[in-house]
């Protein structure tokens, strides 16, 4: 009887030590996988903006569902010069929202600045990337860095971004700032047909 109590015991401990590295072994996959699923939206990011000839970013501030601030940049690459569009918006002293545009040619740009939201892994909460569609969880405490901006954020920042025959085509967050506004990015890109 006591020689079959041990043996219970020890088959006991074993299956507590099997079953301990088994969730040790399927958390370690889940993180190699984000890490995968990370690197190969990474690599459409590159190849994207190596062809893209238009990227729109608008990104509007809304208090109460009410637009209360904004900024739309749109930009046109050609083969000889770069167009970039500007149009800020905000609220007036009559509360009426009140647009200002501005256009610049250049000749040199940089298309690493197209895309400038950051997509490093240990940014995010969660990281979800399947089917050309990508969902990801920004910590509040990271929303700036992802945006390269400094903002302070009440809740953590929401991502989708979708991406077809390897190249992003839209990406939208956002998040809540301290002051209880909402700050939304809505991005779209267009290539060469």
């Amino acid at each position: 009887m006591e020689k079959e109590k041990r043996f219970t015991k020890i088959i006991a401990i074993i299956c507590v030590v099997v079953t301990a590295l088994a969730c040790l072994s399927l958390v370690s996959c889940k993180k190699k996988n984000t890490k995968n699923q990370n690197a190969e939206v990474n690599k459409m990011i590159i190849a994207s903006e190596k062809v893209i000839v238009t990227a729109t970013s608008d990104v509007f501030v809304t208090d109460g569902g009410v637009k209360v601030l904004g900024y739309k940049q749109i930009v046109e690459i050609g083969e000889n010069e770069t167009t970039i569009r500007e149009i800020t918006a905000e609220l007036s002293t009559t509360q009426e929202l009140k647009e200002k545009e501005t256009y610049e040619t250049v000749t040199e740009f940089n298309r690493e600045s197209l895309i400038s939201f950051s997509f490093e892994e240990y940014m995010y909460k969660t990281f979800v990337y399947k089917n050309g569609q990508l969902t990801a969880t920004v910590a509040k405490d990271r929303v700036d860095n992802v945006l390269g901006y400094s903002l302070v954020a009440s809740s953590d920042g929401e991502l989708t971004a979708t991406f077809e025959n390897g190249l992003i085509k839209d990406l939208n967050f956002t998040f809540t700032m301290e002051d209880g506004k909402v700050l939304t990015l809505v991005a779209t890109y267009q290539y060469k047909v």
